[in-house]
């Protein structure tokens, strides 16, 4: 799956998201964490959906990146919660793929 926020010696033809682009809760530590594959589970693809999303769950945290390479974080307040919405997104982003 394509993230779109990184490292092009991975994912093509994408770059690095750049200073100012990052909303919410440590968007910019995770997208670079997300390089080295730190999330534990992902959804999309912004060449063919437009958004890319990872799952930190030990962060309780959702980082979502669009085609423009905008990183955008939300926090829950437990795992459960992030894993419920987590859930929810994936089954969205299915229906879209």
């Amino acid at each position: 799956m394509n993230c779109g926020c990184i490292d092009t010696r991975r994912h093509g033809q994408f770059g690095r998201v750049t200073a100012g682009r990052f909303t919410g809760p440590r968007a910019e530590e995770l997208c670079e964490a997300s390089i080295e594959g730190a999330h534990d589970e992902e959804a999309g693809d912004v060449t063919e959906i437009g958004y890319w999303y990872g799952l930190f769950a030990a962060e309780r945290i959702i980082l979502q990146v669009d085609d423009c390479g905008f990183a955008h974080t939300v926090e829950y307040r437990d795992e459960a919660e992030t894993r419920r919405f987590w859930a929810q997104l994936v089954e969205a982003v299915n229906t879209l793929a």
